[in-house]
């Protein structure tokens, strides 16, 4: 929206509470003293030359002086938004005083030893993101943002912690009112605490900590603390939580959080993780990613038997803690839109796996990856009717059954460090398979040896790749 038209008064009231947020500074109308500390800068056309240029040179000297007060090291970032011809004029005396680092132009790579960043209305979120995250990483060895800048429209937001010392971001991250996107990378096993003000950004979408690795080691997680009792802001704009440890499923976090769509949690705490009860309220969840690390003394690892999924679930990523799988797959099979399947560290007590008509109507992908004990998988083609990718890891499964090769959507078979025996199994699947249909398959198996077997390497065939994993 370019403009609109308003009642004078609606008009003089704005003009009120504009001016009480600092929300804009109007040159030749407004006095120059304070314009440095407004959020936007409008020059309008009838403007004279000499209005803007000592409105200028005014802002400039008072926001130098005022530098050493607003920041850390003279390290401030400051966005503003300014007509064609001042900004042009701007830029080229500042760029002879190396005043500033214009984001999407310069380098970043010199951008933390200026004293001001400028980002211009024609900046690309790429660029921009681009410039942030380098200087993000060059600035320091802990968290930088609460000294280095106040924009008020940023979107998106990387932040890189190299530090192994202080790992909490900072409160004022609840400054960026307008944020959709927060992503938080840590380059240690340590966990990286977020300030209770998180709860007070209505306008968050994505919440992202890329330091977890889901099935492997643990390499830390952020840490959400309670919502304050006495906030009533209800994250509606919330769709993803991702890395996050020992989330308080409670009934009040299911009301802060009602349209949750992707959720990824660990949990290493007794008590907690009995919250977890409540996720099949979130009605709005299409993908889970849940690891429990929690030892109970006479009842060993706490497992999901207890869980009741929301039916809206289409993407479920588990680590066991050597649960049992029978009971897990059970009411897994029974989520009507559920595509994609990985269990990571179970096992199976029976020994066995049958599936049954009906089951996994919708599931696309099935990955199953060091699940013990399991050694023989009975099953008929329509058990999973849409089913196009099988990856099967670290399993002590004897035999592939035939059967899954009689699947129409089937477009692969991934066995890695199987026995010989699943191997072997495998390749019968596919002879038959080219007995029926010919030499080029609808689908193919791809295995991956620990070492070298020449046995299991001569049944290669354009069907059926072997490789060996390499040191």
């Amino acid at each position: 929206m370019k403009y609109l038209k308003i009642h004078d008064l609606l008009r003089d009231v704005c003009m009120r509470e504009a001016q009480k947020e600092r929300f804009y500074h109007v040159v030749g109308q407004h006095s120059t003293q304070g314009m440095y500390i407004k959020k936007r800068v409008f020059v309008p056309r009838c403007t004279s030359m000499e209005k803007v240029l000592h409105a200028m040179k005014w802002t400039l000297r008072a926001y130098d002086a005022e530098l050493p007060n607003l920041g850390q090291n003279g390290r401030n970032y400051w966005r503003w938004e300014i007509h064609e011809l001042l900004r042009n004029l701007c830029l080229r005396e500042a760029e002879k005083e190396r005043f500033h680092d214009v984001v999407g132009q310069h380098s970043p790579r010199g951008m933390c030893s200026q004293h001001h960043v400028v980002t211009l209305g024609s900046t690309s979120n790429g660029r921009y993101l681009d410039a942030m995250e380098w200087t993000l990483r060059a600035c320091g060895d802990d968290f930088y943002l609460g000294n280095i800048f106040e924009l008020d429209n940023l979107r998106l937001l990387v932040i890189y912690s190299k530090g192994h010392m202080h790992n909490q971001l900072p409160s004022s991250v609840n400054l960026f009112w307008s944020l959709h996107t927060l992503v938080v990378y840590q380059h240690y096993n340590m966990d990286v605490h977020a300030p209770v003000e998180i709860w007070n950004m209505p306008q968050l979408r994505h919440v992202h900590f890329n330091g977890f690795s889901w099935g492997g080691d643990y390499r830390g997680a952020l840490c959400l603390p309670n919502p304050p009792s006495d906030s009533s802001v209800i994250m509606e704009n919330l769709q993803t939580l991702k890395g996050v440890k020992n989330f308080k499923c409670d009934e009040m976090m299911v009301r802060r959080v009602p349209n949750i769509k992707k959720l990824g949690l660990i949990f290493d705490q007794d008590g907690v993780i009995e919250s977890l009860d409540n996720i099949d309220r979130l009605q709005k969840l299409e993908s889970l990613s849940c690891t429990l690390k929690i030892f109970i003394p006479g009842k060993g690892y706490f497992c999901f038997r207890k869980l009741t999924f929301p039916h809206s679930l289409k993407k479920v990523t588990l680590d066991m803690c050597n649960g049992k799988m029978e009971e897990i797959l059970e009411k897994l099979s029974t989520l009507p839109f559920l595509q994609r399947l990985k269990l990571f560290n179970g096992r199976f007590g029976t020994h066995k796996w049958e599936t049954v008509e009906g089951q996994f109507q919708s599931l696309k992908i099935l990955s199953l990856a060091h699940c013990s004990d399991l050694e023989y998988w009975a099953m008929e083609s329509s058990h999973f009717p849409s089913l196009e990718h099988l990856h099967l890891r670290s399993t002590d499964l004897n035999e592939i059954p035939a059967e899954l090769g009689e699947i129409p959507t089937l477009k692969s078979v991934a066995l890695e460090y199987c026995s010989a025996s699943a191997v072997k199994s495998a390749r019968r699947m596919i002879e038959e398979q080219e007995d029926l249909q010919g030499d080029e398959l609808s689908f193919k198996v791809v295995v991956r040896l620990r070492e070298m077997n020449e046995e299991l390497h001569g049944l290669a065939n354009p069907n059926f790749q072997v490789t060996v994993r390499r040191n």
